[in-house]
């Protein structure tokens, strides 16, 4: 599965952010964009939970699997004629003359021209845009299915839900029936459960009943599982 276009909600935790996002509403809505605004009883409606005092939902989003959608950008460019190597990464990049050289493990490519797309991950390759990277870390605590009962109850119509607040919060239940919820994290790759408690916290507090799959002991839904992205 690459994506769901099921809509994404920009909730309003306070009235001291609602104004700004009013504004965005107003702005979108003047351009024809599908956007609808929420009220207060409109949000707790659509996503489940009762401390949003208001929200932007805008139809033309959603969720994406994002190995999904670099798997489809994949087949594309081969269909097109590009070939792929994996496993096969540039050391270095030198110019010789009108043409450029890229060091690999095993050989070399002389080519005219280069597109350098990896971002966050290119390291060393081209000296100093490492040192115009910032990473910003940002961690998911996810739960095992939930039970149908609790699934129902939350974000029904499976919009994707991102809070206008100081702790960023983002939310979703993915295909499998898993609720994710992530927000800042810690300024490095961790995987220690302790790290993600202020996340868990904020699941519960937005929906309490929550608490009782977390809290389950030895059931299938009673292991809440931690990944860092």
């Amino acid at each position: 599965m690459r994506g769901c276009r099921t809509g994404t909600i920009r909730a309003v935790v306070t009235e001291r952010f609602k104004g700004e996002v009013e504004v965005a509403y107003e702005q979108w809505s003047r351009r024809g964009a599908p956007v609808e605004w929420l009220d207060r009883a409109g949000v707790t409606a659509a996503t489940g939970a009762e401390s949003y005092c208001g929200a932007l939902l805008d139809q033309r989003g959603g969720s994406l699997n994002p190995l999904g959608y670099a798997r489809g950008l994949a087949e594309a460019a081969q269909k097109a004629g590009a070939k792929i190597f994996s496993a096969t990464p540039a050391l270095g990049i030198e110019r010789q003359g009108s043409r450029w050289k890229l060091a690999m493990p095993k050989g070399a490519i002389r080519c005219e021209k280069i597109v350098i797309g990896t971002n966050g991950y290119t390291g060393p390759l081209w000296p100093k845009l490492e040192q115009t990277i910032v990473p910003v870390y940002s961690a998911i605590a996810a739960t095992e299915p939930l039970p149908p009962e609790i699934a129902k109850r939350i974000l029904p119509r499976r919009p994707v839900v991102y809070e206008n607040s100081r702790f960023y919060g983002y939310y979703r239940i993915d295909s499998g029936g898993r609720f994710l919820l992530g927000a800042r994290g810690a300024l490095h790759d961790t995987s220690d459960p302790a790290e993600y408690g202020h996340i868990i916290a904020h699941s519960t507090k937005l929906f309490p009943a929550m608490a009782l799959v977390l809290e389950r002991p030895g059931g299938d839904h009673g292991r809440p599982l931690t990944a860092c992205a």
